[in-house]
């Protein structure tokens, strides 16, 4: 039986991270391969031994051999350990989940779990413009992580391609019913996809920490072309939108696009009122403090972290730097000192 045999070049230059945009969600990526292949060890190898290679296979499929001896045969395969994981833990799937498809059933050639793990897998490689996919759609490598059986009576695989992955990601607003639509026939839930975000937080813990620090913070996406509710941003000194981002350490709970013309604290207290009401629905007693510039030093935030609920345990503290409040008492002094000047 022929074998597909993929080379690994785990020094070759990673992006730092990579994002997949879907409305309301930006979920990003850092150093994956390496740590896919720690878990993967620790997992397939409990003796901590350095196996000589990796095989991985499915049904009515090729078997794939991984290994380091071979000539470099593709630059991504370190695609196949990202599938892997992605396979143990379900996080494609489950994002694929919080979609609605109305699409016929029988007349499917791509359903939307494939859809999404084909444009997350493309984004973690490397692959964030998405008219990539019109080359990437004939790669063999993205075929088998996408779960599409490869052998010889099955030669070519043809995945998804520019235009029906940019259907899944873009709607346009007039199209009122996606049942009755012609086109877009894929409808996302932009509750449930927020709302697993915390959930994957959650089960990254074996057990609830005893105090955690949510990051509230703002930043820049630089546009290129006349896109829809996008403004000139003197501070970030070009046309961008600026989405809203809560993180805890580095997992990302919640991520809003925004235009760049919008309150820099806009929608940050409903945000954080979203994200610890379902914290606080898994981890009742854990110690919230949340982190912020001055720009997020708003009486309803403050206010509302002050609240007690029953047991008597605060919603959340609010911390703000030392460097931001030394930057804060500058700025004030500078306004005492300029007025004082003009009732000289």
């Amino acid at each position: 039986m022929s074998r597909l045999i993929l080379v690994f070049h785990f020094f070759k230059p990673i992006p730092s991270s990579c994002f997949l945009t879907c409305n309301t969600i930006l979920v990003g990526f850092s150093f994956i391969t390496l740590l896919l292949y720690t878990v993967l060890l620790k997992e397939s190898h409990p003796n901590h031994s350095i196996p000589e290679q990796f095989i991985f296979g499915q049904e009515k499929s090729y078997p794939v051999i991984v290994n380091f001896k071979s000539e470099p045969v593709t630059s991504d395969a370190g695609l196949t350990l990202i599938a892997e994981l992605d396979r143990k833990r379900e996080i494609t799937s489950r994002l694929a989940g919080c979609f609605k498809d109305y699409r016929e059933p029988n007349k499917i050639l791509h359903p939307v779990n494939s859809l999404i793990a084909q444009r997350i897998y493309g984004l973690i490689m490397g692959y964030e413009d998405i008219n990539d996919h019109e080359t990437l759609r004939h790669d063999p490598i993205f075929a088998f992580a996408v779960g599409k059986v490869i052998n010889e009576e099955q030669k070519s695989i043809i995945l998804a391609g520019k235009s029906t992955l940019n259907r899944l990601e873009h709607c346009p607003e007039d199209v009122s019913s996606r049942a009755d639509s012609r086109y877009h026939r894929i409808e996302h839930d932009a509750s449930a996809i927020e709302t697993l975000l915390v959930e994957l937080f959650l089960e990254s813990y074996r057990k609830p920490p005893r105090q955690i620090i949510l990051d509230l913070d703002v930043t820049d996406d630089l546009v290129h072309g006349n896109q829809e509710e996008t403004f000139f941003n003197p501070y970030y000194r070009g046309y961008c939108y600026a989405p809203l981002y809560i993180f805890c350490g580095k997992h990302l709970l919640a991520s809003k696009l925004r235009a760049s013309n919008v309150d820099p604290a806009g929608g940050g207290l409903e945000e954080l009122q979203r994200v610890i009401k379902i914290i606080r629905s898994k981890w009742k007693d854990v110690k919230i403090i949340i982190r912020g510039d001055s720009a997020y030093s708003r009486d309803d935030i403050m206010s509302w972290c002050e609240i007690l609920p029953p047991g008597s345990i605060p919603v959340a503290k609010f911390h703000v730097n030392l460097k931001v409040k030394l930057i804060m008492y500058l700025d004030l002094l500078k306004i005492i000192v300029y007025f004082s000047y003009l009732n000289q």
